[in-house]
């Protein structure tokens, strides 16, 4: 779980000198006014073919918080899957490659946690 955190916030010490700036922790009493705050659920599970075995991934109660914008993931249509796919079996020599980001909200404006 420090590895989560520390990917998300500023690093965990030499392990992980560097993370993503995408949260900020402060006190309780350093939160804005008008601002809410929210739960944090830990997944615990085990991947033994990974290089981090032992995983804890945090999902964040959005139940309880306000957005203005759309928390939606835009998926590929079925059209577009089968285009993509046949253009890749019909044209000589390709090769097509699907890959998945290690950390899927890195673009995700910056967040403050409260401890």
């Amino acid at each position: 779980m420090g590895n989560e955190l520390g990917r998300l916030a500023q690093g965990v010490g030499t392990r992980m000198p560097h993370g993503t700036d995408t949260i900020f922790f402060i006190p309780k009493s350093q939160l804005p006014t008008g601002r809410k705050v929210t739960y944090a659920n830990a997944i615990c599970d085990h991947r033994p073919l990974k290089t981090e075995p032992y995983r804890v991934r945090l999902t964040v109660g959005g139940d309880k918080l306000e957005y203005a914008g759309d928390a939606g993931s835009p998926a590929a249509s079925i059209i577009e899957t089968k285009l993509l796919v046949n253009s890749v079996i019909s044209t000589p020599g390709e090769n097509s490659s699907l890959r998945t980001s290690k950390i899927f909200f890195s673009t995700t404006p910056r967040t403050t946690l409260n401890t």
